[in-house]
């Protein structure tokens, strides 16, 4: 059977928010080519409907935030993990607004921010009952333009390629065997929800990202 072998940069696998994310931001240092199993909007991050919590109003503080996540964690909390969330997420939750994500405002053009159980302050963005929809329509257009990404949509990630402990690319499929090469590998995969007989999201989380860096 024919073997075809592709060279980029970077490869990310998944193309919800975190693979979006890495992409865009690796596009600035060289060729990047991300994979996805299905389409490329059969993401988690494409259902979520929720909001992001990020303490960005002027009557908030991240130490509330992070006071909060660690009372209703209930001692499950790894604490510099939090410490993590509530720091970088307020950039993060900018990095989105700046690149045109349309969070619901009131007509003065505030954001409208909502408060949720464990919250002491309002301070949920949200789109609508689509958060997730609106943050992947605004990354994956952006991506689909970018001179340096290229996006292959129906190519399922198999193994790592890994020789002397460093990874050198992956074996994916379609119709065929895929080698792809690269200087770095980006695993965004998502979770491994459909192990379970019910679960709320897409058919595409079954863990294959978890499983390939176990192996």
């Amino acid at each position: 059977m024919k073997q075809n072998t592709i060279r980029t940069d970077h490869i990310v696998i998944g193309s919800g928010i975190a693979g979006l994310t890495a992409a865009l931001k690796l596009a600035n240092s060289g060729s990047v080519i991300l994979l996805t199993k299905k389409k490329a909007e059969d993401s988690a991050t494409n259902l979520a409907q929720g909001g992001i919590a990020a303490a960005l109003k002027k009557d908030d503080q991240i130490i509330w935030h992070y006071r909060d996540t660690i009372q209703v964690g209930a001692g499950l909390c790894k604490k510099n993990a939090v410490k993590i969330l509530v720091e970088e997420g307020v950039e993060r939750v900018k990095d989105l607004i700046a690149r045109g994500v349309n969070f619901d405002k009131y007509r003065d053009s505030e954001i409208s921010f909502t408060k949720e159980g464990g919250h002491s302050k309002r301070r949920i963005l949200h789109s609508g009952d689509s958060t997730g929809a609106e943050i992947e329509r605004v990354l994956l257009k952006e991506a689909k333009s970018h001179k340096n990404i290229v996006i292959k949509e129906n190519i399922p990630v198999l193994e790592l390629l890994v020789k002397d402990q460093v990874c050198y690319g992956v074996l994916a499929e379609q119709q065929g065997p895929y080698i792809f090469l690269s200087k770095d590998v980006f695993i965004a995969a998502g979770g491994a929800t459909h192990v379970y007989l019910q679960s709320t999201h897409p058919f595409v989380c079954t863990g294959d990202g978890i499983a390939m860096a176990y192996r």
